[in-house]
């Protein structure tokens, strides 16, 4: 069940094996409207809060058992959310563009090598006789540009 903390008081604090703890005294108000007193519990709370778990009565004392915390009154929790609904979604887009780029380096850098092979291969076949250095720049050029081009894609040479 869902109650709203209405107040709340530090009653003990204290140290067991090393962790801090502190028992708070409250006044919860469930979504029916009823109001509990003098409700006790371990966990962190505050005036105002939304909280979700159960009363149980032990004798005099009534010792609220709580289920996961829900969000604080007035929708922070929401916003909370949708700001990390935009980060999230952020974040996807970043990555897509990062294996996008990684997918147009490979390729890339796989068009240039196959390039500088091919012209390699030529020059020391004789195919190509006496090319200047800015002649054999421009012909791995073209190699790499039709190695990247739609016409390797859709027709390979093999």
């Amino acid at each position: 069940m869902k109650y709203t903390v209405e107040w709340c008081e530090v009653k003990k604090t204290g140290e067991k094996n090393g962790r801090q703890w502190k028992m708070t005294s409250m006044t919860l108000k469930d979504e029916a409207g009823v109001v509990t007193d003098e409700v006790t519990t371990f966990d962190p709370v505050m005036p105002g809060i939304t909280i979700e778990g159960t009363i149980e009565l032990n004798g005099q004392y009534k010792n609220f058992k709580s289920t996961p915390v829900t969000s604080k009154q007035g929708g922070n929790s929401a916003f909370k959310g949708q700001q990390i609904e935009k980060a999230q979604a952020k974040t996807a887009e970043y990555v897509a563009v990062a294996q996008g780029r990684k997918e147009e380096g490979i390729k890339m850098s796989g068009a240039q090598r196959d390039a500088v092979l091919i012209v390699t291969t030529l020059l020391n076949n004789k195919f190509y006789t006496e090319l200047s250095v800015p002649e054999i720049k421009n012909v791995i050029t073209e190699w790499r540009n039709w190695f990247l081009s739609d016409d390797f894609e859709q027709h390979p040479p093999f």
